[in-house]
């Protein structure tokens, strides 16, 4: 009798963790906010602990960096008109493309550049950023076409 108590408490216990859980997770447009919330930091350059996790890992081009001081993160000015986001509600990860400017250097006007980015997000919280930015050469890159900052004009 005792036993059949402890397997339901348990039972019930771990339930109650289950929903919680579920509960706690994030939706398609929760998922969604948090790059567009990932992004207004990037561009303020505003470590927020209320949105990153305090170990957040970063990688930039497949190479880890400190975290908000280099990268994107350094020159963001403004984001671009295209997004594309695609949700993972079962991983609570999101992938997204889109178009952001850049600052350049001296007198040049800021230039067009494109980004793919995934974000994981546990305890509501970013945990991992991982973005591939993607610099154009020369002026041939269209900021409301995001093929053409991958070299496809055609």
């Amino acid at each position: 009798m005792k036993l059949r108590i402890f397997a339901l408490v348990l039972l019930s216990s771990l339930s109650a963790q289950v929903l919680a859980q579920v509960d706690n997770d994030c939706g398609r447009v929760c998922l969604e906010s948090y790059v567009d919330r990932y992004m207004v930091a990037m561009e303020n350059q505003n470590i927020d602990p209320n949105l990153f996790a305090r170990n957040v890992k970063f990688t930039e081009n497949g190479i880890q960096l400190p975290f908000g001081k280099e990268g994107l993160w350094y020159g963001m000015s403004g984001r671009g008109t295209y997004d594309f986001y695609v949700p993972d509600i079962e991983t609570q990860q999101i992938a997204y493309i889109g178009t952001v400017r850049e600052e350049t250097r001296g007198d040049a006007p800021d230039s067009n550049v494109a980004i793919a980015l995934r974000l994981k997000v546990v305890n509501d919280l970013i945990t991992e950023v991982e973005q591939i930015v993607v610099r154009p050469d020369g002026d041939a890159a269209d900021a409301d076409d995001p093929a053409s900052m991958f070299g496809n004009t055609g």
